[in-house]
């Protein structure tokens, strides 16, 4: 099993995924803000991971998860 519960802390089980897992492709926005007043020196990157309604492997310990993509869609979700 590769989703593990370890240590309760605050009435919730952290979750740790295994080495041996694939990697996962999870879609995502990003945004560079830049302060008006000093645009060159006072930025700052942001990013959201885009979440869905959880799927039945992960639903147990949330009821969101990441969207996750397979590999041959990672290019389309970049070039959009």
């Amino acid at each position: 099993d590769k989703v593990k519960s370890e240590e309760k802390k605050d009435d919730k089980d952290d979750i740790k995924i295994g080495n041996d897992a694939p990697l996962m492709y999870m879609a995502a926005v990003w945004d560079l803000w830049r302060n008006p007043k000093d645009p060159e020196n006072d930025r700052l990157f942001t990013v959201s991971i885009i979440t869905t309604d959880a799927n039945k492997d992960v639903g147990f310990c949330h009821h969101r998860m990441p969207l996750l993509m397979t590999k041959e869609n990672v290019d389309k979700w970049i070039n959009v």
